[in-house]
């Protein structure tokens, strides 16, 4: 999976019907939320634990891209923090696609080694709006150094997400 979601992420910036960053990459406002996940870890296709994660959609986006911070915790205490961009394409009333891409710091603690303490996020989800402002999701996301360090092996996320407008 090493590379491929975030190139699905960079090619979603693209083709967006909401705006591509070919159009514009100037700052605009942006609906500011929060959201909230639990996970299974997967780790060499093995389960190998849980994560919750916190998510801070920023009140401005670049262009199409939401600027978001986030940062997790496993049940092993890894945590990771990251900043970077959330692109999100509608692609019903109810139901979109999100697309994340986050460079960010990864302290290992008692969970596996990925290599070293630089890694880039990137995932995929479904959303489903239940109520007004809130959505839920389902979705898959990796992380990896991105072969900045020999030992590269990632970490799988497989997530239920909780998302509220503010």
């Amino acid at each position: 999976m090493n590379g491929l979601l975030a190139a699905i992420f960079w090619t979603s910036t693209v083709v967006s019907p909401q705006g591509s960053i070919v159009d514009s990459f100037s700052v605009r406002p942006a609906d500011e939320f929060r959201g909230w996940s639990y996970s299974a870890l997967e780790y060499q296709k093995e389960f190998v634990g849980i994560e919750t994660q916190f998510d801070i959609g920023h009140d401005f986006s670049n262009g199409p891209l939401q600027r978001i911070t986030s940062m997790s915790l496993t049940d092993d205490l890894g945590a990771w923090l990251g900043h970077g961009f959330y692109n999100e394409i509608g692609i019903s009333e109810k139901y979109s696609l999100g697309f994340t891409f986050l460079p960010g710091v990864y302290h290992q603690a008692d969970e596996v080694d990925l290599g070293g303490w630089i890694m880039f996020r990137s995932g995929v989800q479904l959303n489903y709006q239940v109520l007004d402002n809130f959505y839920l999701a389902i979705s898959y996301d990796h992380r990896s150094s991105g072969d900045i360090w020999t030992f590269n092996p990632g970490l799988e996320t497989w997530q239920i997400k909780f998302r509220t407008y503010i």
